[in-house]
């Protein structure tokens, strides 16, 4: 994937989720957060959902989040689910380029403050990149965790 096509991905994203009343918040992780992807590199997403199982059970939302971008065309899509966390493994394809993205559906619980060895505290300081925060409250939390360098919490 290429960077055009991931920031096309990226904006079709945050505006549909900033039209969902009961998501919070939309981060990149990884590679294009990060600022290093490969060609062969997926763009990988979490949203914070009041209920992430309904996106989880019902994923006709992602051909609604699909309108919102030019030229992208669905190919495939699946779920997995272990602990009330939901991943949506989506295949696109866009002028004949395999497009894959993946998102994190989770709650409000997964931006775990306990333990600086968290998953969204590790996410954090390795590659995180806030598209959308309704409330700004992630963006305080993400501050507080990078001024500290070993994260916050009993570790």
């Amino acid at each position: 994937m290429n960077r055009l096509d991931a920031e096309a991905l990226a904006k079709a994203a945050a505006i549909w989720v900033n039209h969902q009343g009961d998501l919070r918040s939309l981060v990149m992780v990884g590679s294009f957060a990060r600022g290093t992807p490969k060609p062969e590199s997926d763009l990988d997403f979490v949203i914070v959902a009041d209920a992430p199982e309904a996106y989880g059970e019902n994923i006709g939302w992602v051909q609604e989040l699909l309108l919102e971008t030019e030229g992208f065309k669905l190919v495939n899509v699946f779920t997995k689910a272990a602990s009330g966390i939901w991943w949506i493994y989506i295949e696109l394809c866009r002028d004949g380029r395999k497009i894959e993205a993946e998102i994190k559906l989770v709650s409000a619980e997964w931006i775990d403050m306990s333990s600086a060895e968290s998953e969204f505290q590790q996410s954090v300081r390795d590659a995180f990149r806030i598209l959308v925060d309704k409330s700004g409250e992630l963006e305080n939390i993400v501050t507080l965790i990078r001024q500290k360098p070993f994260g916050i919490g009993n570790s």
